[in-house]
């Protein structure tokens, strides 16, 4: 996962891809749940490559303005970890804490397919 910092890289995510799925994963470096979504989250993109490109990580500690902006943006209650999906900038699926798992993110993606 490419980790992404500015507001400005959000935007342009969001309006450069807006036929692909992109995911979102809101993660704290401090927290242990957190790393163990993003194990899961990690696993998940070593298994479906055609994701990998189209993933991108918020570190929620470092990166808090962008984190707030995100949650506005796209009007979901901030929550740490967090895995957002969107398309057309439009949110699909948002999830977070234990319900971060390899197998819910298959599950997920193939019902947004």
């Amino acid at each position: 996962m490419v980790e992404i910092t500015q507001k400005e890289d959000f935007d342009n995510l969001l309006n450069k891809n807006k036929d692909n799925i992109l995911i979102f994963f809101k993660h704290s470096n401090r927290c242990p749940i957190s790393w163990n979504a993003k194990k899961e989250t990690d696993a998940f993109l070593n298994n479906h490559e055609e994701y990998k490109n189209t993933s991108f990580l918020i570190n929620v500690v470092d990166s808090r303005p962008l984190s707030n902006y995100i949650a506005e943006r796209l009007q979901v209650e901030h929550q740490s970890p967090q895995i957002i999906i969107t398309k057309n900038g439009a949110v699909l699926k948002h999830i977070s804490h234990l319900t971060i798992t390899e197998k819910n993110l298959e599950n997920i993606l193939q019902t947004l397919q």
